[in-house]
């Protein structure tokens, strides 16, 4: 009888950590689908030009219009700190940040936009000098910017 009663309460303790399991991995995956983000920065001028790109899982970096974007991998930490940063954007409010500097309207800079597509529709920033964003967008760019360095 105590065997009986032993190889029960096993039974149900398995199952319960399966069932525990299971959910941990469901909400993974809903985090996943949450994160659909597309985000791109590009800084250009008649000479210049570079572009990032992160989707999925991959970055692609792109430093001459004439050469071949270098893909890489990014890592579960890398892609969760950007994601988490583009949290903290309004999205709506993205076409009305207001740039610090308009050193390049008059190529005294490189003309910069940053771009995110959630669920297949895009936002952008208004075009802003590269090394000199809005605040908002900041920490954003600059951590794409030096996983971008990491690929050159």
């Amino acid at each position: 009888m105590n065997k009986l009663l032993l190889v029960l309460n096993l039974f149900v303790l398995y199952s319960c950590c399966g069932t525990k399991a299971q959910a941990n991995e469901e909400v993974k995956l809903q985090e996943q689908e949450k994160h659909q983000y597309i985000v791109e920065y590009s800084a250009l001028t008649r000479g210049a030009y570079k572009r990032i790109v992160l989707e999925g899982d991959s970055l692609t970096v792109q430093l001459d219009r004439a050469q071949e974007p270098k893909v890489v991998q990014c890592t579960a930490q890398e892609l969760s700190s950007i994601y988490a940063l583009v949290d903290t954007i309004d999205l709506n409010e993205l076409k009305n940040l207001e740039v610090p500097s308009k050193a390049h309207q008059y190529d005294g800079a490189l003309i910069a936009v940053l771009k995110i597509t959630d669920q297949g529709t895009l936002f952008h920033s208004p075009s802003f000098d590269h090394g000199n964003p809005p605040k908002e967008i900041e920490p954003l760019v600059l951590q794409l910017l030096s996983l971008g360095e990491k690929v050159e």
